[in-house]
């Protein structure tokens, strides 16, 4: 699996400072910055997919179109800068599953 896109500011802690000032939430990053922070990395595990044949799969494309998704119905999907809450868990790794092959 790949890694979850990091967010650099805490999530919790943006929702409630925004909601407690009245602002708007701090921008997430956008699949292109996702995807250039995250190049070297994809590439590295590119070639191990290919030389061990394992399938690889991401959350990236569930969480950023194309900015990524960081609360749900004023939750956060994230418990700090770049680790899933257990409601972010709960919302995305069903579909995760659904992905992989049964077996």
């Amino acid at each position: 699996m790949d890694s979850i896109p990091e967010v650099a500011f805490s999530v919790p802690m943006a929702i409630v400072s925004a909601e407690f000032v009245g602002a708007r939430l701090q921008a997430a990053p956008t699949l292109p910055e996702v995807q250039a922070r995250n190049r070297r990395v994809s590439e590295i595990f590119d070639a191990l997919e290919d030389e061990f044949e394992v399938q690889r799969e991401s959350l990236v494309p569930d969480l950023c179109q194309p900015r990524c998704q960081i609360q749900a119905g004023g939750k956060p999907l994230y418990r700090d800068d770049d680790h899933l809450s257990k409601f972010g868990s709960e919302q995305l790794v069903p579909q995760l599953l659904d992905r992989l092959p049964a077996g």
